[in-house]
């Protein structure tokens, strides 16, 4: 069985929900800095597949409130990206897509990703072609950040 990876959650995170891991110096002075990066990946994503009541109220100082204790998984995301790019396997440098078309379905993958994704990424699996409405090509693809450039001290 593999060993859990724990991660300080705010009260209102869910099972299912996805973040990826950033250092912030209010974690360096954290007693429970610990909990949130040991054996974790910086700039990596994580999914909390369960969520635990801790036996003290432990209090999180990057939200500024208390934190519940999710078991976590690293997990992928999923984007768009030009289709010359898209080939599984390879790692690309990735940013946003540009585009002010608000009511498109594929919205979510291209401008509002939700995590901020820039940087490098490494496709781990090419889903489909996407249907731009304003004529992009696009595909679909599921990617893992590649680690940055420099570890947190």
């Amino acid at each position: 069985m593999a060993k859990e990876l724990y991660f300080l959650v705010g009260e209102n995170s869910e099972v299912g929900d996805k973040f990826r891991i950033q250092w912030n110096d209010v974690c360096r002075s954290c007693r429970y800095n610990k909990i949130c990066f040991n054996e974790k990946k910086i700039g990596h994503y994580y999914k909390i597949v369960e969520i635990r009541k801790p036996k003290s109220q432990i209090y999180c100082k990057l939200i500024e409130a208390p934190a519940l204790l999710a078991v976590v998984e690293e997990t992928t995301i999923q984007i768009s990206m030009g289709s010359s790019s898209a080939v599984e396997g390879v790692s690309v440098l990735y940013s946003p897509i540009t585009c002010s078309e608000r009511q498109c379905p594929y919205i979510k993958y291209c401008v509002d990703n939700g995590q901020a994704l820039t940087g490098r990424v490494r496709i781990e699996k090419v889903i489909e072609r996407l249907d731009c409405p304003i004529g992009l090509d696009l595909t679909l693809v599921e990617v893992r950040p590649e680690p940055p450039e420099r570890p947190p001290p």
